[in-house]
């Protein structure tokens, strides 16, 4: 019987791999990323009956909040920050909290609220070790599984609207992509379990080509570099709107914020072929 692969990292936190090797591994990371940090604001602006000119905006400024995150983790920026290689997505399960917002307030209702509840996570990380004793971990897991199930409806409502049109092309695809994704997710190994929703969603656009549903003329006309020609400016809302929103997005901050010290006691685990204690003060700027 072959003896089973080691699981120590073939390189250390403080190593220093080859340049081509340390790119290989960004881009397959970003790729495997994509498929979670691209769908998000796609699905944020298109249940608010939003444009395609804020969608891509949309889109621009995820990749652009995200992308400086992960910077300001890897480089850090006075007390925040882990000091290591910690990327940053957009949470999937503030997506019906992200819609309501942007209904009820518009683009500078949601901006203020995703600005206040970043503040939020910055104060959480400091002050973690007094609210995990509120917020304990099977409280957290609770309420994003129903965070999840709100997440749930609106993906449905989204796929009763797609479907209006094509219904039989659109709910084959649709089944494609979840099949496929949930195959890998499941049954894959380590390695294919990441892919799993990046090869779902080009198999499900594959199979809309080939069913004659897929749009091929919005590929060839994008401006795949530069910035958005539009925006829906950057100014702030403190209306009635906000402040009903406050207390979800507050407590959004907050589980947020536990995710990502979460991730950052998990990260030091596996940064190392040996165990070695936890960092918390490591954490404390995650």
């Amino acid at each position: 019987m072959a003896a089973a692969a080691p699981e120590h990292p073939r390189y250390e936190a403080d190593d220093k791999p080859p340049l081509l090797s340390s790119l290989g591994y960004g881009l397959q990371f970003s790729l495997i990323a994509s498929a979670t940090l691209l769908v998000t604001p796609v699905i944020v602006a298109n249940a608010a009956d939003r444009g395609g000119s804020y969608v891509t905006w949309m889109v621009f400024a995820s990749l652009v909040v995200v992308g400086l995150s992960t910077i300001i983790q890897v480089r850090k920026l006075g007390f925040v920050g882990a000091g290591a290689v910690l990327p940053m997505f957009t949470a999937a399960f503030a997506i019906p909290f992200c819609i309501t917002a942007l209904v009820d307030g518009g683009p500078a209702t949601l901006t203020t609220l995703v600005v206040l509840s970043a503040i939020v996570q910055l104060v959480v990380s400091r002050w973690l070790f007094i609210l995990r004793r509120f917020v304990t971990p099977t409280v957290g897991g609770t309420v994003m599984m129903i965070l999840s199930i709100t997440l749930a409806s609106v993906v449905f409502d989204l796929l009763d609207e797609a479907t209006s049109a094509d219904p039989e092309e659109a709910s084959l695809t649709a089944l494609a992509t979840m099949v496929v994704a949930a195959a890998l997710m499941l049954r894959g190994s380590a390695f294919l379990r990441f892919w799993g929703p990046l090869v779902g969603i080009v198999v499900g656009c594959v199979v809309a080509g080939a069913l004659g549903i897929f749009d091929t003329g919005r590929i060839t006309a994008a401006n795949w570099v530069g910035v958005p020609s539009e925006s829906p400016g950057l100014r702030l809302d403190f209306s009635v709107d906000f402040w009903t929103l406050v207390p979800a997005f507050l407590f959004l901050g907050v589980i947020i914020a536990i995710q990502a010290n979460g991730a950052a006691i998990a990260m030091q685990r596996v940064a190392w072929r040996d165990n070695r204690a936890v960092s918390f003060l490591q954490v404390q700027g995650a």
